[in-house]
């Protein structure tokens, strides 16, 4: 019980700074995805990760560790955000097994970027392809780390389940 706790506050504090950046982002992103509402689902999908742990944080913070009652309000938000956190999540996951498995998918992708996008002068084929995979290997990383965050929420949901009532 003790380890999960400090497990769950060290995941908590690692995904935090990587939701803030996303937050901001996300923030510029809504901004162009007005202009092209199919990007609005990426953009929502997003938003619930940092919504996820931002809220996250208030149930360790305010319920875990500071013993005080929280909002029911509080235990939606968080699971309706992890839902949405999973499924985002899982696709990241995908999406990079897919590019390693698969390295030509990848420079089908840069060739196509290529094309229909002006790409940096000095910038070759093999550096974009190299740049998406380690996004790709950052964003697995992360997925994976906020799929466990999510799984022990859930058990520490049910366990402090006193805590919104």
């Amino acid at each position: 019980m003790k380890t999960l706790l400090i497990v769950y506050r060290v995941l908590t504090f690692i995904l935090l700074p990587i939701a803030a950046i996303f937050g901001f982002i996300d923030l510029s992103l809504l901004l162009m995805a007005l202009a092209n509402p199919a990007a609005l689902l990426p953009v929502f999908a997003i938003a619930c990760i940092v919504i996820y742990v931002f809220t996250s944080l208030s149930f360790l913070t305010k319920g875990i560790i500071g013993g005080r009652k929280c909002k029911p309000s509080l235990r939606d938000w968080i699971r309706v955000n992890a839902f949405v956190s999973i499924a985002f999540s899982a696709l990241g996951i995908i999406e990079y097994i897919t590019l390693i498995n698969n390295k030509t998918v990848a420079s089908e992708v840069i060739k196509q970027a290529m094309q229909h996008q002006t790409i940096p002068a000095g910038m070759s084929t093999a550096q974009l392809e190299q740049m998406l995979l380690s996004f790709l290997l950052f964003f697995f990383i992360f997925s994976v780390l906020l799929i466990i965050h999510i799984y022990m929420t859930f058990r520490l949901l049910k366990q402090f389940n006193y805590l919104f009532k």
